[in-house]
């Protein structure tokens, strides 16, 4: 059987984001699961969480690289596009409801 995750790369910051946050959501989920009640909130976290994979996704999305003509150096930019810019705003209203829950529940 050959390995499933031997095409996978983490080349750029929106990969490092997702796999954090995904591996991060699934702790969370066993938690869950469980019945773990977890510092802050359960739902705090879960915001917070999805929250990332957003932003993530949004970055996966958006970002490109391009040779920069002054430094001579290939750098990462981010492609503003309609999709990238609600699922950031998306993010964002997910974080602030996770800072909204820890606010409230400690």
């Amino acid at each position: 059987m050959s390995n499933p995750f031997k095409n996978i790369e983490l080349k750029y910051w929106p990969d490092f984001v997702l796999a954090i946050s995904g591996i991060s959501f699934v702790m969370v989920l066993g938690a869950l699961i469980a019945g773990v009640t977890l510092p802050g909130g359960t739902l705090g976290w879960v915001l917070l969480f999805f929250g990332v994979i957003a932003f993530g996704v949004a970055g996966k999305h958006a970002h490109y690289r391009r040779h920069d003509k002054e430094i001579h150096k290939w750098v990462s930019a981010w492609r503003a596009s309609f999709l990238s810019n609600i699922l950031v705003l998306v993010s964002l209203g997910l974080i602030g409801g996770a800072v909204y829950v820890f606010a409230q529940n400690s």
